[in-house]
Order: structure tokens, then sequence, then C-alpha cells
């Protein structure tokens, strides 16, 4: 019995530590993510993005041709 209620308050402890440790670390993960993006400068990459896809090859097939 007693056993049984040590194993039952272990199990309530690891899984609790577990979730909140992986709330944490997606918590620390978005921080991080918003972070990097705030820093781009978005006109640079815009600009660089128009001007690859408008210097690729005509000849090249449309996408799903077999």
């Amino acid at each position: 019995m007693i056993f049984a209620l040590i194993t039952g308050a272990l199990s309530r402890a690891i899984d609790y530590s577990d979730s909140l440790l992986s709330d944490r670390y997606t918590h620390y993960v978005s921080v991080r993510v918003m972070r990097q993006a705030a820093r781009l400068d978005l006109t640079t990459y815009e600009t660089l993005t128009s001007t690859t896809a408008s210097s690729a090859p005509a000849s090249r097939p449309p996408i799903g041709w077999p």
C-alpha cells in the first residue's frame, strides 16, 4: 500500500516536472525565434528574393512536370 502511494506520488512529480520543463523550453525557443525575426532586415531579404526569382532560367519546366 505504501509502495503504491510512493510510486504514484513519484510518477506525478516526474510528469509535472516533465511538463514544466517542456513548457519552459518551448517558451525559450519561441522567444529566441521572435528575437531573431525582429533582427532581420526584411527590405533586404525581399529585394534578394525578388532578384533571385526573376533571374531564374526561363527554360525550367513548371513544378509537377513529368
